[in-house]
């Protein structure tokens, strides 16, 4: 990883890092217990503040202790811990602008970190307490973000589309929530994501949201254990790992189409891409796969409930069936 090499951090690793701690449960191999923490519910998820602006795409995450960031990530000569972070988009003429809150378990450590990072050329940053923020991007989206952060003009997030996909989500027991993050389905969001996940599986969900028209998507993390970050990175750098894991993704897309049509859509799409129909206790569920890093397939199920999609992936066909199975209609 670039990361671990470079002399100092510069704002695009740092957002790569974010992305990085919010998927790396999907590739770790190693963790100790956690305490009960979830945001998997209105109150708690609505409870969190974001930038007063109109956010296409925004993520959160936290575990139950703060998280340790192995020294060699970040270039310095001891690991620091991080209470939480949020990365949030805005549509630009130039793609998606992205801010980030890094918030730090001491002052100390968020000023350390905050004097490492190297501004790219459409860069900024600000230090506030023990939280450090950062902007990516140019333009009235990039403005309007470090306006929000410059002024402490922050919000309750309040979509009610996401609210009402949240309360669905699967909370407490094995399925402890360790990240979500909500996107609407716009053509800078689509652009971004592609980039990270390569032509082909763009292409397939491309087709998907065409068909189904979703209101918006909702991703989320789960593990019934603390997250070790070295252990994630070692098996990252290494692409292996992913079949011994009992952590996973949820990813829930909600139609804008009635219940009745969804529903037989959705079944053949997904029997068209070679999913088998399985029946998982009271559920009806659909197996398929996803490539991993190391050349191994990555199980996915998925549930089909009313106008709802959901999709479960983890290295552990047993921990999927744990996650789609925990879902509240």
């Amino acid at each position: 990883m670039n990361t671990i090499k470079m002399r100092s951090i510069k704002v695009g690793h740092v957002l790569a890092f974010v992305l990085l701690l919010l998927f790396s449960v999907l590739v770790a191999g190693c963790f100790g217990d956690v305490d009960e923490f979830s945001i998997a519910s209105p109150d708690k998820f609505a409870a969190l503040m974001v930038p007063d602006t109109d956010l296409e795409l925004y993520a959160y995450a936290k575990q139950g202790r703060p998280t340790i960031i192995p020294a060699k990530i970040i270039n310095l000569p001891h690991d620091i811990k991080v209470d939480s972070l949020a990365v949030w988009g805005l549509p630009s003429d130039k793609g998606l602008a992205f801010g980030a809150g890094f918030t730090f378990s001491t002052i100390s450590d968020a000023s350390e970190i905050y004097n490492s990072i190297k501004l790219e050329q459409d860069g900024w940053k600000i230090l506030r307490g023990n939280i450090i923020y950062v902007v990516r991007g140019s333009g009235s989206a990039a403005e309007s973000l470090k306006s929000a952060i410059l002024n402490n003009n922050f919000k309750y997030y309040t979509n009610k589309n996401v609210l009402e996909a949240v309360t669905m989500l699967p909370r407490g027991g094995r399925t402890k929530m360790v990240a979500i993050g909500v996107a609407k389905p716009s053509k800078q969001v689509l652009e971004f994501t592609a980039s990270y996940i390569g032509k082909k599986n763009f292409e397939q969900i491309e087709r998907i949201l065409k068909l189904l028209n979703p209101e918006v998507v909702v991703g989320s993390l789960y593990s019934p254990h603390q997250i070790n970050v070295a252990k994630a990175v070692e098996v990252f750098e290494k692409g292996s790992g992913a079949s011994t894991l009992d952590v996973g993704m949820l990813v829930s897309l909600k139609s804008s189409f009635p219940a009745f049509v969804v529903s037989p859509v959705a079944k053949n799409l997904v029997k068209d891409n070679g999913f088998a129909e399985k029946k998982v206790g009271e559920f009806t569920i659909y197996r398929g796969s996803w490539p991993a890093p190391d050349g191994s397939k990555i199980p996915i199920l998925v549930r089909i409930e009313g106008n709802y999609i959901f999709a479960a992936i983890s290295g552990q066909e047993a921990y999927a069936e744990t996650i789609i199975t925990s879902i509240y209609k």
